[in-house]
């Protein structure tokens, strides 16, 4: 059971919806919940917003007019300033399809409400997002869910390049465009048994996943390495080479879904 907070006046909302009628329904829902809100008509009008006030949370029509909700969710996650980018975007959509959905994840919403809106909705999305993000826990983590919670952690990284933004993001780019690659080739000298290979792939790793904190995976790659040194193909050498893969696909949704990448 979800437990939400009894009052909700602190919070700062700013909803982008072009439709009047869903206009004055948000409006409604959010009146009741009391919290304090903006609605805009197009992306355009919520870089105009951000560019003078603090929002805890932004809903976001995917299609709008002069601005529709994906270029706009694209500039917000690009912005110079780290806390625009932290801001969770939720998307207001009557799309159900999968695929579309994960792509739309990809580019920086963080949720989706589906048309149309229910009151449990609002109050869940708010629940989820506001609350851990003012408590430094991310976007989407939630304390009673472990898969989850944030699996990576740039705080070292961003003191080794002294706060440069685009320095972290420059290496988590890296990271989300070559992770795939690095564990394929790990599969493949598995397979064909090239144990020097796979020892240096996986070491080389670790000081990747280590200044990333991403300390599931550097586990995992650790004992890969050692396991390649004793040239041990066995069961668990093979078990912990497929959980590296798909631990991987998790972190690098989770960095996306974070940063515009």
């Amino acid at each position: 059971m979800n437990h939400f907070p009894v009052m909700m006046d602190n919070i700062n909302i700013l909803v982008a919806e072009d439709f009047e009628f869903n206009q004055f329904v948000i409006k409604q829902l959010l009146s009741e919940l009391g919290s304090d809100f903006v609605i805009v008509s197009n992306g355009q009008e919520v870089l105009d917003q951000l560019s003078g006030r603090q929002f805890d949370i932004i809903f976001m029509d995917i299609e709008m007019p002069v601005m529709d909700g994906i270029e706009a969710t694209r500039i917000i996650k690009s912005s110079s300033s780290e806390q625009i980018r932290k801001i969770p975007v939720i998307g207001f959509t009557a799309h159900k399809d999968p695929g579309l959905l994960e792509e739309l994840r990809n580019l920086g919403f963080v949720g989706f409400i589906q048309k149309p809106f229910k009151k449990i909705d609002i109050e869940n999305i708010i629940n989820e997002h506001v609350f851990s993000f003012r408590d430094g826990r991310g976007d989407a983590s939630s304390p009673d869910s472990p898969d989850n919670e944030k699996k990576y952690d740039v705080s070292n990284l961003r003191s080794f390049c002294d706060g440069d933004e685009n320095f972290v993001v420059q290496m988590l780019r890296y990271f989300v465009e070559h992770t795939p690659q690095v564990i394929q080739n790990m599969k493949q000298n598995y397979q064909i048994e090239n144990w020097d290979e796979l020892r240096m792939e996986a070491h080389k790793f670790c000081s990747e996943l280590g200044l990333l904190g991403i300390t599931e995976m550097l586990s995992l790659s650790e004992s890969i390495e050692n396991g390649a040194h004793l040239k041990l193909k066995d069961e668990k050498l093979f078990s912990e080479i497929t959980r590296l893969e798909e631990t991987s696909k998790q972190v690098i949704l989770q960095i996306r879904s974070d940063f515009t990448i």
